[in-house]
């Protein structure tokens, strides 16, 4: 028994001296840095491999940024809210009375002057594309400067309310 504990220590032994003969020879690892690197070079290696290195006055950055967003937030609605109201117009209503007799042209002449519509062809081409022609009412209505001329068509023949 004492001399397979000693083979067994000799063995170890000799395997320690091997080691670190092969060491000696070979030196450091490539992978590891040296010790003499600066600083600067070690975080950029870091960042290189997908790290990230936090720095001291990281705390300060981040409340400035916050400021700016905030900053540009505000800009913003101030911006949102200036266009808002330039869109924001005054919506005109016109009391528009259709009367017995009064042919399409004549609509049509009549919603032109009081610029409801922007082209008669178009007014007139919607009218017969969807066979409203024949369905106008005589009446009077409430027509605003806001609606479309589907709008206003469908108002002229009663339409809308059947939607």
């Amino acid at each position: 028994m004492k001399q397979m504990v000693r083979a067994f220590s000799t063995g170890l032994l000799t395997a320690s001296i091997i080691i670190g003969v092969v060491f000696l020879i070979e030196g450091l690892p490539k992978d590891q840095p040296a010790e003499d690197v600066a600083a600067s070079e070690r975080i950029a290696r870091l960042e290189a491999e997908g790290y990230y290195v936090y720095k001291e006055d990281m705390e300060d950055q981040v409340t400035q940024l916050e400021e700016e967003i905030d900053q540009l937030e505000n800009q913003q609605d101030t911006l949102e809210s200036d266009a808002k109201e330039e869109t924001e117009t005054e919506v005109t209503t016109h009391s528009f009375s259709v009367e017995p007799g009064m042919t399409v042209p004549d609509i049509v002449d009549e919603l032109l002057e009081l610029e409801l519509i922007e082209s008669e062809d178009e007014f007139i081409t919607y009218l017969q594309e969807n066979e409203l022609t024949t369905r106008l009412q005589v009446g009077e209505f409430e027509l605003s400067d806001q609606m479309t001329a589907e709008e206003i068509a469908d108002h002229l023949t009663g339409t809308e309310e059947e939607e």
